[in-house]
């Protein structure tokens, strides 16, 4: 991405809106359609590359947000990378640019991701059953 003289730069973006807050790799948004900042990064990203990462990727509102903010940004282009997608979640049209592992529809946790704020650090993803 770019020339091999410019520099690599990584950098978060929180993004948030009214309802629940859901912690991210990369973002921090809560659930619903009105976003607004929280945090956003420092550096200029007119004309360069933008690789927005995150772990899962289900109805794709947060990161059509990020990418669409980026956009009109005028970074270069904006590239979406996801450790796990569940296609058949999606509410907007978006589809990630690059993708670990696709994902049926159930609960995962580990790798930062929580129930409850438990098996956050499971150093793999899991499946949370349902207790009968």
């Amino acid at each position: 991405m770019g020339s091999s003289s410019s520099a690599h730069r990584l950098a978060a973006v929180t993004v948030a809106g009214l309802g629940l807050y859901l912690a991210v790799s990369v973002l921090l948004f809560r659930l619903r359609t009105d976003y607004s900042l929280l945090h956003d990064v420092e550096s200029d990203v007119r004309g360069r590359d933008v690789v927005l990462v995150d772990d899962i990727l289900e109805s794709g509102r947060t990161l059509a947000y990020a990418k669409d903010l980026f956009a009109a940004r005028r970074a270069r282009r904006v590239l979406t990378c996801v450790l796990l997608e569940k296609p058949g979640k999606r509410a907007v049209e978006l589809d990630a640019d690059f993708v670990g592992f696709h994902c049926p529809d159930l609960f995962v946790v580990g790798y930062g991701m929580d129930v409850a704020h438990k098996y956050r650090q499971l150093p793999f993803v899991g499946v949370v059953e349902k207790s009968i």
